[in-house]
């Protein structure tokens, strides 16, 4: 079950590398991410530095304080704690930063997936597998 994300500010078009279809984040970029029951998410963000260089990324969720992960010139998830008390029912605003401090300034990122992984309730869901939903920031439409 594959959320409809809207691909919103600050995304370039659709690169191909190898077998990867990726979007560039040149700074600061925009996602709108449907949740239908805010509960606490994994973000799992399959993202590198476009130049190959080390740097962080920041993501902001509906304007609370950011969560930081470091990125670097490899095709890796970053994983991102995001609390169920950050996103509501409906579109929820998920923001980009990709920075860096030597030298200092914003960098460009290049993602190809965001994934949500819910955090698992209880002991019956801890014992179950759950279910994670993602979406392609770089699929080209069919």
């Amino acid at each position: 079950d594959e959320p409809h994300v809207v691909i919103a500010e600050g995304w370039r078009r659709i690169e191909d590398e190898g077998p990867a279809s990726f979007r560039r984040c040149v700074g600061r970029c925009t996602l709108l991410v449907p949740v239908r029951a805010p509960r606490t998410f994994t973000a799992l963000v399959e993202a590198r530095t476009a130049d190959g260089e080390p740097a962080g990324v920041e993501l902001r969720v509906n304007g609370r304080p950011p969560r930081q992960a470091a990125v670097d010139g490899a095709w890796a998830v970053r994983r991102v704690e995001v609390p169920a008390a950050e996103l509501q029912p409906g579109f929820n605003r998920f923001v980009f930063t990709c920075r860096r401090s030597e030298p200092p300034g914003s960098c460009t990122l290049a993602v190809t997936t965001l994934a949500l992984q819910p955090e698992p309730e209880g002991r019956r869901a801890a014992a179950s597998t759950a279910r994670t939903s993602s979406s392609s920031i770089g699929r080209k439409s069919a």
